[in-house]
């Protein structure tokens, strides 16, 4: 099992965990367990390479403020049908990429190893809590369970 298909599973586990019966809420929450450490070390190092370009993101978000309308929630957008806002924020956004060559080069890089490293085998499998198909929600994804199944989880 590959790293970045741990993190798949993951988040059909949290997608999940709330589905059905105790029994299955208690699997699902024991799995989620056998798998947090592995998974914590990932978000960590996901935080890490994106922190690089938050100096990019709060500009481009101020574009966005400056070119942007506010929905009902108070949320500011860009119209993606408006063609000369369009063209305005890809020209500032050039500009910006532009003066942040280096930054987005690092990003760039960390991003390539973190790929690399997503696509690594698992050193050590984790033995997942098994589930009993008779505990699973009727109306649980064919997808999930399909999962479930190529894991071992579910027989």
């Amino acid at each position: 099992m590959k790293k970045i298909e741990l993190v798949q599973l993951f988040k059909v586990f949290e997608s999940v965990k709330t589905f059905g019966e105790i029994k299955f809420k208690y699997a699902i929450l024991k799995n989620l367990k056998i798998i947090n450490d592995e998974i914590e070390v990932l978000k960590n190092i996901e935080v890490s390479i994106e922190e690089v370009m938050q100096p990019v993101y709060e500009q481009r978000n101020e574009i966005i403020k400056k070119l942007g309308n506010a929905n009902e929630d108070g949320n500011i957008s860009i119209d993606v049908n408006d063609v000369e806002v369009i063209s305005e924020f890809n020209k500032e956004m050039q500009i910006i990429l532009d003066e942040n060559k280096d930054t987005v080069q690092k990003y760039n890089e960390e991003m390539v190893k973190y790929n690399e490293i997503l696509n690594e085998e698992i050193e050590v499998l984790p033995v997942f809590h098994k589930i009993d198909i008779d505990i699973c929600p009727n109306d649980l994804d064919v997808n999930v369970l399909d999962l479930f199944m190529k894991c071992g989880i579910v027989d």
